[in-house]
């Protein structure tokens, strides 16, 4: 299976499909009463795996809205904020792996 490219180009692409839900399902909670620094931690640890395996999966999917993860991101601006003043390390993972984002300048 590892050398099976239609494989790996429907497993990337699901997982570009998914950025919208996931980014949302993690962020989403930072408004809700009682998330605190433990939830914003780990959050923001999977946000920052989850930015790092979309933006390596579109080398299988070169065809791909490359700025749609940026900007289901942008959406919860506020929340992002709100989770890395209180993780401030894993805020700098996420960072990053923004800096690593490539041709998509205006987002």
């Amino acid at each position: 299976p590892f050398s099976d490219v239609a494989l790996w180009q429907h497993s990337a692409a699901g997982l570009l499909e998914a950025c919208g839900p996931v980014i949302n399902h993690l962020l989403s909670a930072a408004l809700t009463p009682g998330a605190g620094a433990t939830y914003a931690s780990r959050a923001l640890q999977v946000l920052a795996a989850w930015l790092r395996a979309a933006r390596l999966a579109f080398e299988w999917v070169p065809q791909a809205d490359k700025a749609a993860p940026l900007r289901s991101l942008a959406a919860h601006v506020e929340a992002l904020l709100l989770f890395s003043s209180a993780a401030l390390s894993e805020a700098a993972e996420v960072a990053q792996q923004l800096a690593r984002w490539r041709r998509c300048d205006a987002e």
